[in-house]
């Protein structure tokens, strides 16, 4: 269906009324405006520019010279002026309001394709993940089956072998498939490390602080005081890699001792944070840091309309926190498109 505020009546319509709205609110401050009547047709073109475009930008400021020059500039209702101050008011004006027009225009056409490039990205993601999934299922299910009941198979022949000079290659069949098949399940793990039930992030996250504290030797905790339950499994998954991000950086660039992951979730938002003793970030800013890693969260943090934090923590170290809404909302450009 048309949307009817895409229509060209509804456009310039709209320029008609903003600059009879703005003539009829002149005239009646006409005797305080003094040398001012044409501010408020200002207002008109813009409004006329940003709801219908360059076309009825431009009819609006055309509506709004003929309209100064019959109820305002002498003599008054005639379109003739006779005052080279009054020409040179109008003169400026045009050229004022094409500007605003033709810049209003601009802006507009660029809030536009910054929404459809978004929208892409979006569409592109959601392909992504897809094919994540589709990866993850067919490693995990098809060929991790297989090899799981290739190795039944093998243990069965060790077992029949037992004592022969078979029983060796057989046991070390064995080995090489039980090896391959946590290969395999490693492999869909890192695909898609938040499985898809809601309480996916949490297991994920506390499966992540375990590992790197086992394989670092340094404690790694994971805080959560209530559980958080999530449906939107690109947002979690989003989120865990974010985490996954700052614990690598805490432990591998901050020479962090002290490791906090904590996830709270709330009605509207969870959020997710990253607390380390480390040494800090070299050329703290909040607002730039430097380093790949950082830009990988920040880009994370963008694609699931959350709010990335990154501050010294008080003791010493670094905090990154993460606030994601768990409800899509629109972007400033859509709102505004």
């Amino acid at each position: 269906m048309l949307n009817s505020r895409s229509t060209p009546v509804w456009r310039y319509g709209v320029a008609v009324i903003a600059t009879g709205l703005a003539t009829v609110v002149t005239i009646l401050l006409h005797r305080y405006l003094s040398h001012g009547v044409m501010a408020l047709f200002i207002a008109s073109v813009m409004i006329s520019a940003w709801v219908g475009g360059l076309g009825p930008g431009l009819l609006a400021s055309v509506m709004s010279v003929l309209a100064s020059q019959y109820f305002f500039f002498p003599p008054i209702y005639s379109l003739a002026v006779d005052s080279s101050d009054d020409i040179a008011q109008i003169v400026v004006f045009s050229i004022v309001t094409v500007l605003i027009t033709s810049l209003t225009h601009a802006q507009k056409r660029s809030l536009q394709a910054l929404v459809e490039s978004q929208k892409r990205l979006q569409d592109y993601a959601e392909a992504v993940w897809d094919q994540q999934r589709r990866i993850a299922s067919e490693l995990h299910d098809s060929l991790g089956q297989e090899l799981t009941g290739v190795g039944f198979l093998s243990k069965s022949l060790s077992q029949s072998l037992q004592g022969t000079e078979g029983s060796r290659l057989a046991d070390q069949i064995k080995q090489g498939v039980e090896r391959s098949l946590d290969q395999i399940r490693g492999m869909a793990k890192g695909v898609m490390p938040v499985e898809l039930d809601g309480d996916g992030l949490m297991t994920a996250l506390r499966e992540l602080t375990t590992s790197v504290s086992s394989i670092h030797g340094l404690p790694c905790r994971f805080e959560c005081p209530h559980p958080v339950v999530m449906d939107d499994h690109q947002l979690a998954s989003h989120l865990y890699r974010i985490a996954q991000e700052a614990v690598t950086n805490s432990v591998k660039h901050a020479s962090a001792r002290n490791v906090t992951v904590t996830l709270i979730g709330g009605v509207v938002d969870v959020v997710l944070k990253v607390a380390d003793d480390g040494k800090g970030m070299p050329d703290f800013s909040s607002q730039s840091p430097k380093g790949s890693g950082l830009k990988i969260m920040r880009y994370r943090a963008a694609a699931i309309g959350a709010t990335l934090r990154i501050e010294k923590n008080p003791p010493g170290g670094t905090v990154i926190s993460c606030v994601a809404p768990l409800h899509p909302r629109k972007s400033a450009a859509e709102r505004l498109a």
